[in-house]
């Protein structure tokens, strides 16, 4: 390979990273942008596409190249390592149908996923110059492009793989029919509707201090990544996690295009799904509890209302609303394994979702009992069954992550 590689080449892998280095810090349309200085930057690379995945986030981010070869890309990856007996460290070329794929198998310390960056050719190349440039842009440009685009993966966690790549397919450069594209909401200059879930763990103060610290803590952390687990299964942006509770907000065009369902139908069905999945892992808390509750369990708020959404200064999403105040509202008051709804939020629920709830009186730092309020709640979420597994979204948690308990108190 250096026999061919000239400083032409080393000066375009240059080129790749300083452009594409300082736009992906731009969070204004940043899908719109990168994808067209990517278009800029294949040009210079002599490449006809790019194909990136993110095994860990379980996302794939196409730019002209198939985007259905993804399943062939992952068999072809097995095979190469088997017979190469785990060593990453050498190109990837491969051919599928006309095409080239010229790239590199990106490790993962914290998963055993498969992750990759490849560049993409219309036609393979039989000149040795060429293959030669190919190799050398497999091994160096595109780990640094994979590097790059990981950065707007992150900016996305918070959403669901397929809602984080329908913005990336969608955005306004690539489509001229705009009437369904999809944008993330910080681009949208007004409030949309939005419903909002808070999840509390109740009781939580009082298994701090009969918990040890350590185990606690690993036990949260996995509570952390069932409930976002739950919440992407179901469409939700899981915005934040509070230390003992959680946030999750459901977007209604996002939610609509990708499960074809109301957003409020698909938090109240996110809900019973996690108090399924808290009682499940509660279990394991118990088994280094000092002094054990029947109160432990999930709260869980739910309303809809008009919420305006931005961007921090870390590029975290900020939601801002009607609906997130009265979702916390309800979750603050909701004993464990309940879920509480708003009197709107129940209207919009099908017979056969409004017949699991029941009315009961409540108040808030703002309503007293003289109003005689009435909200929705379902007593008991963990009697109602969902499509998603819980169990072995706990399990699969427990994998990643080693769970093991110290027990010292």
């Amino acid at each position: 390979m250096t026999k061919y590689v000239l400083p032409v080449e080393a000066e375009a892998a240059s080129t790749v990273a300083r452009t594409l280095c300082a736009t992906c810090w731009s969070h204004e349309k940043v899908d719109r942008d990168l994808r067209m200085k990517l278009e800029d930057c294949l040009g210079i690379l002599r490449a006809d596409g790019l194909v990136a995945h993110f095994g860990r986030e379980q996302v794939t981010l196409c730019h002209g190249a198939p985007e259905e070869v993804h399943e062939q890309l992952i068999a072809e990856f097995e095979h190469v390592d088997r017979q190469a007996r785990g060593a990453s460290e050498a190109p990837i070329d491969i051919c599928l149908g006309q095409g080239q794929y010229c790239g590199k198998r990106i490790k993962d310390a914290a998963s055993s996923a498969v992750s990759y960056a490849l560049l993409y050719y219309q036609k393979s190349s039989d000149d040795a110059k060429e293959r030669a440039a190919r190799a050398f842009h497999a091994l160096v440009t595109a780990p640094t492009l994979f590097q790059v685009l990981q950065h707007r993966v992150r900016l996305f966690a918070p959403f669901p793989a397929e809602i984080s790549q329908m913005y990336w397919y969608d955005c306004d450069w690539v489509k001229t029919d705009t009437r369904d594209r999809l944008r993330p909401p910080w681009e949208l200059d007004e409030p949309l509707p939005t419903v909002t879930l808070g999840f509390d763990l109740r009781k939580s103060t009082f298994c701090m201090d009969n918990a040890a610290p350590r185990d606690f803590a690993k036990w949260l952390d996995n509570l952390t990544q069932i409930l976002m687990t739950v919440a992407h299964s179901f469409g939700g942006v899981f915005d934040k996690f509070t230390g003992d509770g959680a946030i999750v907000h459901f977007l209604a065009r996002e939610t609509k295009k990708l499960r074809g369902e109301g957003a409020v139908v698909a938090a109240i069905q996110c809900a019973i799904a996690m108090s399924n999945a808290t009682a499940y892992h509660i279990k394991r808390l118990r088994e280094f509890l000092r002094l054990d509750s029947e109160l432990l369990g999930g709260g869980i708020g739910i309303d809809i209302a008009l919420a305006h959404w931005s961007l921090d200064h870390r590029h975290n999403p900020i939601t801002v609303g009607r609906g997130v105040v009265t979702a916390c509202r309800l979750m603050d008051s909701t004993p464990a394994r309940a879920v509480r709804i708003t009197n709107i939020a129940y209207r919009k629920l099908p017979a056969a979702l409004q017949a699991a709830f029941h009315s009961i009186s409540f108040k808030s730092k703002e309503y007293g009992e003289e109003l005689r309020l009435r909200v929705w709640e379902i007593e008991d979420a963990t009697r109602i069954r969902t499509a998603v597994d819980f169990k072995a979204v706990c399990e699969d948690v427990y994998r990643r992550s080693d769970y093991e308990v110290d027990g010292d108190l």
